[in-house]
């Protein structure tokens, strides 16, 4: 794990931060600057808030390097199916699991998973 030592620009305490806890975004295109490449932002331990500071091209480069994650808003990330809404379906009884272990029990049971699996 890479670290980065990030100074809070609200209480100026320095701190040790993972690179991949950090969210760094790049300068609004309308607003083009040669020494500012975006804004890196993460969570100052001391004040538990949001913190962030401008950030030049050279430093946007080595966090994104480093393992910072890089805000985009047309990036659209496909989440996984989330355990507190299970897909429906037949509820999973207690004569299944009694038929599962009876079926383990025997020795055929992977000629007959690799068959009916054909």
């Amino acid at each position: 794990m890479t670290l980065v030592t990030a100074k809070c620009p609200e209480c100026r305490t320095t701190d040790s931060v993972p690179a991949d806890a950090m969210l760094v975004e790049v300068a609004a295109p309308e607003q083009p600057s040669e020494h500012i490449g975006g804004c890196a932002r993460w969570i100052c331990s001391t004040c538990s808030d949001v913190v962030g500071r401008a950030v030049a091209w050279h430093e946007l480069a080595l966090l994104l390097a480093a393992g910072a994650r890089l805000l985009s808003e047309h990036v659209t990330e496909t989440l996984p199916a989330h355990p507190e809404s299970p897909p429906t379906g037949a509820r999973f009884t207690l004569n299944d699991v009694l038929e599962l272990h009876e079926t383990l029990a025997g020795e055929e049971w992977f000629e007959r998973l690799t068959t009916d699996a054909i």
